[in-house]
């Protein structure tokens, strides 16, 4: 697990607790919002890494 979407999960659980939201709720949008952190986590690693494959010789 990365270390953004651990975060966002640790506030996102906060805030849950602040608004006093439902426990079913809570943890379906933690769940969501840890999977679209991560989701774009990787579409940004895979980007970085691609572009850095571009300047790369072919054996």
């Amino acid at each position: 697990m990365n270390l953004v979407a651990s975060g966002a999960a640790w506030t996102g659980t906060l805030a849950a607790s602040f608004l006093n939201m439902d426990f079913k709720k809570s943890v379906i949008a933690v769940m969501a919002g840890v999977l679209l952190a991560g989701a774009i986590m990787l579409a940004l690693s895979l980007g970085v890494f691609g572009a850095i494959d571009l300047f790369t010789p072919a054996a």
